[in-house]
């Protein structure tokens, strides 16, 4: 977020916005314990606070679009400074769940706002090379099912720590 402030002009206020990071199963095990699922964390601003949490975040494919589960959520207040400033101070963090195998193939990450009705496109994969990793020996075509919570729950709090110990929903 503080990168994200450099590049916007001194003064301006920017009215949504969403940060998106993914953290993916470390080992063919933990990809069999999560379903197939790597974790999504979508971390959404907006001075007007009606907008949040996000309506929907969306996966698309091609032709082919699905909203993403939502595993976590977390709502936090941000400190008067450079980023409320900028952003709102109004944040709410959220982790869902995506497909691995849609990591490899052209898919787009979008975030939907709700007062506005605005979507912002967010991440594309596949990613750089050097960015994110699916473990070797995992079989991408192996049908996605519903995670293991405890392996959900690990994972998110070992990976996206930023995210809260009642923050997992319910399964």
């Amino acid at each position: 977020m503080e990168d994200a402030l450099k590049e916007i002009p001194i003064g301006a206020q920017v009215p949504r916005i969403a940060f998106v990071d993914v953290a993916f199963p470390r080992s063919g095990p933990e990809f069999t314990a999560l379903g197939g699922f790597a974790a999504v964390l979508v971390c959404a601003f907006a001075r007007d606070g009606r907008e949040l949490p996000p309506e929907r975040v969306v996966a698309r494919t091609g032709t082919a679009s699905a909203d993403l589960p939502l595993a976590a959520r977390q709502e936090k207040q941000i400190p008067a400074g450079a980023v409320a400033d900028v952003f709102g101070a109004r944040r709410v963090d959220s982790v869902y769940l995506l497909p691995v195998f849609a990591t490899v193939v052209d898919t787009t990450i979008t975030v939907h706002f709700r007062v506005s009705a605005r979507a912002l496109d967010a991440l594309r994969f596949p990613l750089p090379e050097n960015e994110g990793h699916i473990p070797a020996g995992v079989d991408l075509a192996a049908p996605v099912r519903d995670p293991q919570w405890d392996a959900l729950e690990k994972l998110i709090h070992e990976e996206l720590p930023l995210m809260g110990p009642n923050a997992l929903l319910s399964p």
